[in-house]
């Protein structure tokens, strides 16, 4: 009788791997639609595409008013939007998460609320300017205003694609740092702009910082407590 040798198997249970940011289906999707928002973007209107770009450190001229948007305009002026919007919801998701992974029903809401934030930016911004300013300086400021914010988003979107598909996370710091700097170069553009648009004796220097606490540095101060109460106290 031949002894049969018994081989005794042992199995190690590893830990598994987590299911990361850069792993959801959904994160490549939303990415891929950006990139075609972007070619939209460019391809309705590329002339005023590139114009948002040249006009970042010239000064505001009241004679824009006078040319003529057309629909082509605005197709490229929604896309650039629904980018900028898109890019700072996905910030907030990856900056302020504590689990690896996250659902893209919690994006959503995180979308909408940064929708919410820009729809009641431009409304107050029109409120303001009904009250206190002429029509064509109301109109000029919305449009800096919103030029700023599409050239900042879309400068966002390739260092939000080169962190999110990072896998060490110190390059992942560097990106978020990239991405803080462009934000305080905005904040100060932005403001920069203001003078040039509302400045015209010395007082007005009170109201335009008075506009600046209130409308600007404080509702920026909200949209991210927002962000941080809605992530963290609901464990996202």
């Amino acid at each position: 009788m031949q002894d049969t040798a018994i081989h005794t198997i042992i199995r190690f249970s590893g830990k598994g791997i987590p299911d990361y940011f850069h792993r959801e289906d959904w994160v490549a999707a939303v990415l891929y639609l950006l990139f075609m928002l972007l070619v939209v973007a460019c391809v309705s209107s590329r002339q005023l595409f590139f114009k948002r770009f040249t006009d970042l450190l010239k000064s505001p001229l009241k004679k824009e008013f006078h040319s003529k948007t057309t629909f082509s305009d605005y197709v490229s002026y929604l896309s650039l939007m629904l980018i900028t919007i898109t890019v700072i919801s996905l910030i907030a998701c990856t900056s302020l998460t504590r689990k690896p992974g996250i659902d893209f029903s919690e994006f959503s809401s995180i979308w909408l609320i940064t929708l919410g934030f820009i729809v009641l930016k431009y409304l107050s911004m029109r409120l303001l300017g009904y009250i206190f300013l002429t029509p064509e300086k109301t109109r000029l400021g919305i449009r800096v205003y919103f030029n700023m914010l599409a050239v900042s988003g879309l400068i966002f979107y390739p260092l939000l694609v080169l962190k999110i598909y990072s896998i060490n996370s110190f390059y992942a710091s560097i990106f978020d740092t990239g991405m803080l700097c462009i934000a305080l170069i905005t904040i100060a553009l932005t403001t920069m702009k203001i003078f040039q648009i509302f400045y015209q004796k010395i007082f007005d220097i009170v109201y335009i910082m008075l506009y600046l606490c209130t409308l600007e540095f404080l509702p920026l101060s909200g949209i991210f407590q927002v962000y941080n109460i809605f992530i963290r106290n609901f464990n996202f």
